[in-house]
């Protein structure tokens, strides 16, 4: 759903700079955080991960943007964004979005014949501030690479996205490694029959558990009454965070104390006690070691939910 405004807000960007003679970058920062959201985030193939409604799309729309930069950032983009044309026919089925031919009108091209593509000078991003933590080996296509949503109170109050908080996916991972992406997450499913559009926990990689006293209720769609986080419950959102960053190893601990479940359309679970669970990445640069830790007052039963998957699969009509 960038894709909504990405396009118009960077057409204002450029008018504000034209209009100012100077990058709106240096009077907005954030505004240069936010444009660089795509680079930072993206898998090893420059491709957009999966979070939430986002796909593994290419996000072309910076080329327009490149001027507002100074170095290095505008050597870091202009590779994101050959590289996105290089490694394209890895996925053939994606979509582009890219510059809307109305913007023809206000832009000439901007000359990159003086840049010289760099790729970027740090890997991993594991910012306290952002609900998207990404870790990453190195800048090749091949490189290992993690993505891990812990969602704060403070995101939806800043947010007000719905879209986010309708996707059970707390805490959850997507795993990419030796070329291919092994753990993906739902993302936006409303191509198929069911039309889950992705939401359900059962669309991610997270933590399930059972009520051995009283079983949830049964979903409907899967053989099982386990049930997930319901993150849009603001009592389940992250509420103490630990990041580690060294030359040798990198670590995010994120917990939340449960106290809504969710595993049937917008249903919501109330337990009949909170759990206190954590899950921590831990990566020393070239493997993935994930901890998941709970302690309540009453006993459940807990299930991993891994969804394997793969670029490499050629669809059917």
């Amino acid at each position: 759903y960038r894709g909504y405004y990405i396009n118009d807000l960077f057409a204002w960007f450029v008018a504000y700079s034209n209009f100012f003679n100077h990058s709106i970058f240096e009077d907005y920062p954030w505004a240069k955080k936010m444009a660089l959201m795509e680079l930072w985030s993206s898998l090893p193939i420059y491709h957009s991960p999966n979070y939430c409604t986002a796909g593994n799309v290419r996000w072309l729309a910076h080329w327009q943007i490149l001027k507002l930069f100074d170095e290095p950032e505008r050597a870091y983009l202009l590779n994101y964004l050959q590289k996105i044309d290089e490694y394209s026919p890895l996925l053939p089925h994606s979509r582009s979005f890219g510059i809307p031919y109305s913007w023809l009108m206000y832009f000439t091209k901007f000359d990159t014949s003086g840049i010289t593509p760099k790729t970027p000078s740090y890997t991993s991003y594991l910012s306290s501030g952002s609900l998207y933590k990404v870790f990453r080996e190195s800048w090749d296509p091949d490189a290992n690479w993690l993505g891990f949503i812990t969602y704060k109170p403070e995101h939806y109050y800043k947010s007000k996205s719905h879209r986010n908080m309708w996707h059970h996916d707390q805490l959850s991972i997507e795993y990419y490694a030796k070329g291919d992406l092994l753990l993906a997450d739902g993302g936006e499913v409303k191509g198929v029959l069911d039309k889950q559009y992705g939401g359900p926990v059962f669309m991610h990689n997270v933590i399930l558990f059972e009520n051995p006293r009283n079983p949830f209720p049964y979903t409907g769609l899967y053989d099982t009454n386990a049930a997930g986080i319901h993150k849009a419950k603001k009592e389940n959102m992250v509420s103490r965070e630990t990041i580690i960053q060294s030359d040798t190893i990198e670590a995010v601990r994120a917990g939340v104390t449960i106290k809504y479940a969710h595993n049937k359309g917008w249903e919501t679970i109330t337990l009949s006690s909170p759990i206190d669970y954590e899950r921590t990445v831990i990566f020393p640069k070239d493997y993935f070691i994930i901890v998941d830790k709970a302690k309540g007052s009453e006993s459940w039963i807990w299930r991993n939910l891994w969804r394997f998957s793969s670029l490499n699969i050629t669809p059917k009509s």
